[in-house]
């Protein structure tokens, strides 16, 4: 394992402010992604062929998921001029309305199903999403 190309691709990662990183040379493949785990991949390792190394996690503990129970079209807003229902920093209960999910032209209401604030927003407006569709990060 190349841990000085690892340090050098946060150090990248970290300076110009990226969500996602990936080196590929021949046999070797790293994936980092901010706020998830740091892959590392190797073909032809001695030692464990073709297996994937879990790294560096960051501070992920009591992190939860809104996740989309159905496919459809994913909204934050009930009508272009409303406001969205959440915003980052917002604090969830498990029965806040979080987001709409139109499907076969009707307007479902999101519930959170989860308790506490949201730090990320993963989808956009507008946005065809598939069940499990991860649409919030929650802490």
């Amino acid at each position: 394992m190349n841990m000085q190309r690892i340090k050098e691709l946060l150090e990248i990662l970290k300076k110009n402010k990226l969500k996602k990183i990936f080196w590929k040379k021949k046999d070797e493949e790293i994936l980092i992604e901010r706020d998830s785990i740091i892959e590392y991949k190797q073909e032809d390792s001695k030692e464990d062929e073709s297996i994937k190394k879990k790294v560096i996690q960051s501070d992920d503990s009591n992190v939860k998921y809104i996740t989309s129970p159905m496919v459809g079209t994913f909204y934050s807003k009930s009508a272009p001029t409303k406001k969205a229902f959440v915003s980052i920093g917002d604090y969830v209960e498990e029965d806040t309305v979080v987001a709409v999910i139109e499907a076969m032209k009707v307007m479902n209401e999101i519930k959170s199903n989860v308790k506490g604030c949201v730090k990320e927003i993963l989808v956009k407006d507008g946005d065809v999403i598939e069940f499990g569709t991860k649409l919030f990060k929650v802490k």
